[in-house]
């Protein structure tokens, strides 16, 4: 009995050091892991200026940064409780942030840093975020898209109660892209089932609805609000006239590489194309005449913007960093991280 009681401790021993080594080993991967995850940088997926040009917001990974243009510092991070952020907006006096942080839309005052509120109600991540143009209104849009569920919302909010307004049955099947007019009267929808359509903001009635040949991934209205550039899979980027909704040109010269985001400069001369290629290329209106193609990004890039005075293009992409380019000299002024 004795012998047999020792044999089951010396067993026991042994399997407890096995376990503890197996514990070891898998502690020692996924420190690892964990390791390989942190140098993995940010995509940078999201982009505006301030009106005044002086603040930059980014979505960076599982956050909102913000940076003084000027200087590169940065003002304010605001981490997603979820890890999830897919939009941002600044309103029209730069003084408020909204960030769609995972199914919530929560509002910063970018004076202090703190939050403001938190707009709560959709049932799926929000893609699109952009302010009315007297900033008292929200619009949001959220789309899930599973094998079993897909959820397509389009709503507005009321900034100063945090309350929904409306709803806009937008009847697309999977939103990509949100882009408002610059008048803050009209806003633009493109789906992955080839349609765009435009809505009045103060009736909400559908004033533009166009079926296109190809999924519609990239929006941007002209500055004078006559145009309205998309972006489609095919790739192709159309001009649309906003008032017959007829085609009025397309560029060329996309090499049939993937386009992630447009910009229009302030004065509506010159549109920059943001390409999977980790290229940005610039085209100059109307002529359509390819000018620059800047590089620099060592990923692919994923959105632009302009600064409100046309001296700064910024644009960010997989590589994790926001680039700030000088439009007359192509060249790239500063990298913010």
């Amino acid at each position: 009995m004795t012998n047999r009681l020792g044999l089951l401790c010396t067993r026991a021993v042994v399997l407890l050091a096995a376990l503890w080594f197996l514990a070891e080993i898998i502690g020692c991967q996924q420190k690892t892991v964990n390791s390989k995850l942190a140098s993995i940088p940010s995509s940078v997926t999201r982009l505006v200026f301030s009106s005044d040009g002086k603040k930059l917001a980014a979505v960076a990974g599982a956050q909102v940064k913000v940076w003084d243009v000027d200087s590169g510092k940065e003002l304010h991070a605001f981490p997603s409780p979820s890890g999830i952020v897919r939009s941002v907006a600044l309103s029209p006096d730069g003084k408020t942030l909204a960030a769609g942080m995972n199914q919530t839309i929560e509002l910063w005052d970018l004076t202090d840093g703190k939050k403001i509120s938190s707009l709560e109600g959709h049932k799926a991540p929000i893609i699109g975020l952009a302010f009315s143009s007297d900033g008292k209104t929200v619009v949001s849009a959220a789309c899930l898209y599973t094998f079993s569920t897909t959820v397509v919302e389009v709503w507005l909010w009321d900034v100063i109660t945090g309350k929904k307004v409306d709803t806009i049955d937008c009847k697309q099947f999977v939103l990509n892209c949100l882009a408002m007019a610059p008048d803050g009267r009209s806003f633009a929808t493109g789906s992955q089932d080839n349609s765009l359509k435009v809505w009045n903001l103060s009736d909400r009635k559908m004033i533009g609805n166009l079926q296109l040949p190809n999924k519609v991934f990239a929006l941007a209205y002209s500055p004078d609000g006559k145009t309205l550039a998309v972006a489609d899979a095919e790739p192709n980027v159309s001009l649309w006239d906003t008032i017959t909704w007829k085609e009025k040109s397309k560029l060329e010269g996309l090499d049939e590489v993937v386009v992630n985001s447009l910009a229009y400069s302030p004065d509506g001369k010159l549109l920059a194309v943001a390409l999977e290629d980790q290229t940005i290329k610039i085209w100059k209106l109307p002529e359509l005449n390819q000018i620059a193609t800047l590089q620099g990004h060592s990923g692919p890039v994923k959105v632009i913007a302009y600064s409100p005075d046309g001296k700064t293009l910024a644009s960010g992409g997989v590589d994790g960093g926001v680039r700030l380019w000088e439009t007359t000299s192509g060249k790239t002024r500063a990298t913010l991280k």
